[in-house]
This record gives C-alpha cells, structure tokens and sequence, in this order.
C-alpha cells in the first residue's frame, strides 16, 4: 500500500522546488521505491528509484519543476519478491 502524503497531485503550483512524500507498507519486505512525475501532457520528466529494507518506509524527494504546469506524481513501491504498488 502507498499513501501520497503532499504535495496534492494536479496542482498548478508556481513553487520551482517541491518535497514529494510518500509512505509504504510492503506484503513482504520492501526492496525500492520508485518516484514518478508527469507534466500536464502526460510526458514523465522524472524517475528516481531508491532501495529500501524492512516492511514499511517512506520516500522524501526534493524536485526542482523545470518550468510553470500542473504536475501529476505518484510513487510505486516493489518488495523483494517483484511485487509492486502505487497509489494509483
């Protein structure tokens, strides 16, 4: 299971740098998290995955939005058996 946690996804935001929060919790044990953000044309222009460990976690990015747009964001989580989730 993720929970998006902030900032709101399709927000018109004039903010260039943005903390996108996510938590998890893992069937298993977590092995990444991957954070995804798309432009209001629905082109992604990010992808960062980070390892993790245990049966839950969290996932703090920091991202500099390249220009004015509604962004829309969402993070997958995978445990170690290739099992993956995200909010949508």
């Amino acid at each position: 299971m993720v929970s998006l946690i902030s900032p709101p996804t399709n927000t018109l935001t004039a903010n260039a740098a943005q903390l996108f929060n996510a938590t998890a919790i893992a069937n298993g044990v977590l092995s990444n998290m991957t954070f995804f953000l798309w432009n209001s044309t629905n082109s992604l222009i990010n992808q960062t995955t980070q390892t993790k460990s245990g049966t839950s976690g969290s996932m703090n990015l920091l991202v500099t939005l390249p220009y004015n747009d509604i962004f829309k964001w969402n993070y997958q989580a995978c445990n170690t058996l290739n099992f993956c989730a995200s909010n949508a």
